[in-house]
């Protein structure tokens, strides 16, 4: 089950400050969180979670990177393994955007969903800008 981040993504963006989103795209093998995981990523806190360890340590930093400089949504793909200290041997590719009222509303959506019937619906599949994104 994911993380819920809507009331948090809600206060963050009440209060003016820019947030990141980072969803789980694809996750394939043995990897900590399924497709569909988030957290936030603000200047200076996190809410949720993407699974932990130099995975989600490398997808903050690349958040905070792309608040700081206004930039496109990205997608990074990486190997769960000694590479990254991980060892649970899938892969994990994760899209980093900024989140903003059309990112929250499909994050309730979703989050309803999973509160009404105990699973995700297809309107949990990542929540994407429709902004070009930059492969990384």
């Amino acid at each position: 089950m994911t993380d819920v981040i809507a009331p948090a993504l809600r206060a963050f963006l009440a209060e003016g400050r820019l947030v990141a989103l980072i969803t789980v795209a694809e996750a394939k093998g043995s990897t900590p969180r399924e497709a569909g995981a988030r957290m936030l990523v603000t200047e200076r806190e996190t809410r949720g979670s993407i699974g932990g360890g130099e995975l989600e340590f490398r997808a903050i930093a690349q958040a905070r990177e792309l608040l700081e400089r206004n930039s496109l949504p990205v997608t990074l793909d990486m190997a769960l393994g000694p590479e990254l200290g991980q060892c649970c041997g899938g892969r994990v590719s994760v899209r980093i955007e900024r989140a903003d009222e059309r990112a929250l509303a499909g994050i309730e959506v979703a989050e309803r969903s999973v509160a009404e019937h105990g699973r995700w619906s297809s309107c949990s599949a990542p929540v994407m800008s429709g902004a070009r994104s930059r492969a990384r």
